[in-house]
């Protein structure tokens, strides 16, 4: 019996052991984003994901001050200074890493993550007044977006969902209810009745985009598929008078004769 329990434990730590690696190696093999000094917004969510993945984005938001005093220090107090400032080290190794070489430059010389994060926004992001003139420039954007006759709704969502999502980058998140209510708004003429039963019977507010695309798409299927249908129709309409007008001059010659 005692052998048993001890072969389980021993199971049981090996299961542990097992998991911590692969967890490990899984974080570990997450590539670093690169930067190369373009599109900073889709750069910056990336790489912000993976600093909060690796428990480092902390050190990046809040900072990191390194004491004016050690010795004044306790020993707990010590202790939290130093994984701090490891912490903080790691996250700026990460942001390095990131850069290309022609703008490692910018931030060579920043020892604390966080200021490194503040130079590299405010050098591709730009001031908030810049950023203000970017958002204007979408939300103009945004509004002014139509669809156009031939185009299919997925791919329109797609222009929509790109705009949205450089606003997003910018600091505004739009409402689910908000994009679902433009693009109703600006849909073609062929998909009216559709967006006044939409808005007449679900409550936008609590809608998922995903859910609302899915019922424009399902629509767009069924009327892709009434034309061929009616031209089958047609054309079997078309057979069917043919073939009848061809018996009857049969039956008229025959009494003729």
């Amino acid at each position: 019996m005692w052998l048993l329990a001890i072969t389980k434990v021993a199971c049981s730590v090996l299961v542990c052991l097992f998991a911590g690696i692969m967890a490990s190696n899984t974080s570990s093999s997450i590539p670093i984003p690169e930067f190369d000094g373009s599109d900073y917004g889709y750069w910056s969510i990336k790489i912000q994901t993976l600093l909060i993945g690796k428990d480092l984005w902390d050190v990046v938001d809040d900072g990191y001050v390194e004491p004016a005093d050690w010795s004044s220090l306790s020993a707990d107090d010590k202790k939290a200074m130093k994984e701090c400032r490891s912490k903080n080290s790691l996250a700026l190794s990460h942001l390095q890493a990131a850069l290309y070489r022609s703008i490692f430059p910018r931030i060579a010389g920043c020892k604390i993550a966080k200021e490194a994060w503040a130079m590299l926004k405010a050098g591709f992001q730009g001031s908030d007044q810049v950023k203000e003139v970017k958002l204007q420039t979408l939300r103009i954007e945004f509004e002014n977006l139509k669809m156009k006759e031939s185009e299919k709704a997925s791919d329109y969502y797609v222009k929509v969902k790109e705009i949205v999502n450089k606003m997003l980058t910018l600091g505004e998140t739009l409402e689910k209810a908000i994009v679902i209510k433009k693009i109703l708004r600006s849909l073609t003429k062929k998909w009216h009745h559709i967006a006044v039963i939409l808005m007449e019977t679900k409550d936008l507010s609590q809608m998922e985009i995903d859910s609302f695309i899915g019922c424009l798409m399902s629509h767009e299927e069924m009327v892709d598929d009434e034309p061929v249908q009616s031209s089958k129709e047609e054309k079997a309409f078309a057979t069917k008078e043919g073939d009848s007008s061809s018996n009857g001059q049969g039956r008229g010659r025959g009494r003729g004769q």
